[in-house]
């Protein structure tokens, strides 16, 4: 986003060639004489484009398929500019940043929301897949949003409208802004930054006089590709420092930046013309790969740019609604003192009981950790007096403070166990049991109820005293907390003969109880984890009943990786209804063998898991092949990048 043009640029008419053959790029060159290629795509992939118009007032974002057909996917934004996306969500997420301060989200299964509102111009996006947070670059600053708890921090502040931000694997951020520099900030650095201006380090002075945009970092993350909106340069910078000029295009103002799945081409976009080049980083040669003849005129001041294999739904950035609630305050922390239900020495962190019926009477310790030198303590401990009720007199203390003198006060609710040592005598014991007490279960108990400490007063040493807010909980409940044995459907405590034929029954529906793999179905994959559960000493009986009862083809299965797509890594699940040996092998399209995941190894009859990484192979489609015995399948998976 920009407030204003800060230079003007003649856009030069277009030549279009027939030919599909990539120009050289020896130095200065115009983007009329390049060649138009919509094919630069690998094929499955889409390049997402905000159109933020030139000076602002864009609406749309629009989506280059790989045979360069264009189409705009998503309307009604003011001046978008930042795209990000989450392809491993269970439901793909693309973002996007516009004018209106707003961070939005459409997901692959077409439902659009506003993530966020509130920002101050936020340009740049880049979303940290590790952590689920969003990196936003915009007004004077750079902001981390965390998107499970929507925190925000500052992490610089006081720049010249940062446009473009990106993040390494090991938490390294850069940015850029007006000033024609290339930011660092690493992960050492003394953080929130709220008070602090100009924190980041210059990694590059000067690059470029107008880094109005673009900033992308390459797979190996050791150099950035940063472009110069007002002459029309892209940049190589090394995170030691060091820069090249890639290339210089003398009728275009570079703006955003994007990288192909492989890493082999780099997308720049041509603010002020309405193009997209494509330069082949391998070869040194540049095509065009979109302008407003190619896509019909729906590029219009094209800026933040993202690759997927996605091909997202349409969406309407008016559409949105207002933005969700601000999270509530965050709880006090649990504090150094904790109840335990396990009587054994030390904190076993038995925080939940069950099976509580009226009458019942609970006993529970109350243990400490990191306590400093004490001469006494004390600890508030609220409950519901409509469950149940602390029972009078039962608090004892343990041994923890030598010649301990025990007070405890009881009011309606709560309760405060503690007391203190007449003296000097003190405890320099860093953790231990402080004591136990007991609650009984009332009449008319409902289900569950909290036991919640939520203050510490400590009596330290030279009589001084200190005390904590803290929220540290144990719940009882009326549920029974002894696991149920998978496959034990007649909760008879064994999963035999009887389970099978209720599973029997059940098999090809829905029903939850017997859908063991919670895939939405009762099928072959939950009859093999039945089998695990059966065991092996009727197992040969149990596949012949399967067989009989359920009609199972009693041969090995191959499952659909999951997830797919999937970025670095993905699972496959495959089913032996004997043992065997099994083989599971990965090959690209090209049918080279890239990973051999399970090599003639001896599995046992049931349902295994494998998981796949995908390190520094390029993105596209690969295909895994199981043979198990005479037995043999292929399937297809997408890595995306």
């Amino acid at each position: 986003m920009r407030n204003a043009i800060k230079i003007s640029l003649a856009i030069l008419g277009l030549s279009l060639f027939l030919s599909t053959a990539s120009f050289s790029v020896p130095g200065e060159i115009s983007t009329g004489d390049l060649p138009v290629d919509t094919s630069n795509l690998p094929a499955g992939y889409f390049l997402y484009v905000t159109n933020e118009g030139a000076g602002g007032g864009g609406t749309t974002v629009v989506q280059i398929a790989d045979d360069g057909t264009a189409t705009v996917v998503g309307t009604g934004f003011n001046g978008p500019s930042g795209l990000a996306q989450n392809t491993l969500a269970t439901d793909p997420l693309l973002y996007v940043s516009d004018d209106n301060n707003g961070l939005y989200t459409q997901a692959l299964g077409d439902v659009f929301t506003t993530v966020a509102t509130g920002f101050n111009n936020p340009n740049g996006l880049y979303y940290d897949v590790a952590n689920n947070d969003m990196y936003i670059a915009g007004s004077d600053r750079v902001l981390l949003l965390d998107l499970d708890t929507m925190g925000q921090t500052v992490l610089a502040q006081g720049y010249d409208n940062p446009q473009a931000v990106v993040q390494t694997t090991s938490g390294v951020v850069y940015f850029t802004d007006y000033s024609g520099d290339v930011f660092v900030i690493n992960p050492t650095d003394t953080l929130p930054l709220e008070a602090i201006s100009n924190p980041a380090t210059v990694l590059a002075s000067g690059v470029a006089p107008g880094t109005e945009g673009g900033l992308v970092m390459d797979a190996s993350e050791t150099f950035l590709y940063v472009s110069d909106y007002n002459e029309g340069k892209v940049f190589k910078v090394s995170t030691g420092g060091s820069v090249t000029e890639l290339v210089d295009f003398s009728d275009f103002a570079s703006r955003g930046l994007t990288l192909s799945p492989d890493g082999g081409t780099l997308y720049i976009t041509g603010y002020l013309s309405d193009e997209i080049v494509a330069y082949d980083l391998i070869n040194d040669t540049a095509t065009l790969f979109a302008n407003g003849a190619s896509t019909g005129g729906l590029l219009n001041g094209p800026f933040g740019m993202v690759i997927s294999a996605n091909d997202y739904p349409p969406f309407d950035g008016g559409a949105a609604g207002p933005a969700p609630p601000p999270p509530p305050p965050p709880l006090a922390p649990v504090g150094p003192v904790s109840m335990d239900f396990d009587l054994a020495a030390g904190d076993q962190e038995v925080r939940r009981v069950g099976d509580a019926v009226s009458g019942a009477i609970f006993e529970l310790q109350l243990t400490i950790k990191d306590a400093p030198e004490l001469g006494g303590w004390g600890v508030d401990l609220q409950y519901d007096s409509d469950q149940v009720r602390y029972v009078s007199g039962s608090f004892e203390q343990s041994d923890f403070l030598p010649g301990f003198f025990a007070l405890t006060e009881e009011e309606e609710g709560m309760v405060i166990p503690g007391g203190g040592v007449l003296g000097s005598v003190t405890s320099s014991q860093a953790e231990g049991v402080l004591g136990t007490l007991s609650f009984e279960v009332l009449e008319g108990f409902s289900d569950s109820t909290e036991l919640v400490i939520t203050r510490i007063l400590y009596r330290l040493t030279e009589g001084r005293s200190d005390e904590i807010t803290v929220r540290s909980t144990a719940v009882i409940t009326s549920e029974s907390l002894v696991p149920k044995l998978l496959g034990d459907f007649d909760d008879n405590g064994k999963v035999d003969l009887f389970d099978f034929f209720l599973f029997a029954d059940a098999f090809g529906g829905t029903d939850p109880e017997f859908d063991l793999t919670d895939d939405g179905k009762v099928d072959l994959f939950d009859f093999f984890l039945f089998a695990d559960a059966f065991g092996n000493e009727a197992q040969a009986k149990l596949l012949a009943l399967a067989e009989e009862y359920l009609g199972l083809p009693i041969q090995p299965v191959l499952a659909q990786s999951f997830p797919n797509p999937f970025n670095p890594e993905t699972t496959i699940r495959f089913s032996l209804p004997v043992p065997n040996r099994v083989s599971l092998t990965v090959y690209n399209v090209a049918g080279q063998q890239v990973g051999i995941l399970v090599d003639d190894e001896y599995r046992s009859a049931g349902t295994h898991e494998v998981v796949w990484k995908a390190n520094g192979q390029a993105g596209g489609i690969y295909f895994y092949r199981l043979l198990a015995g005479d037995y043999a399948e292929t399937r297809r998976m997408v890595l995306a990048k």
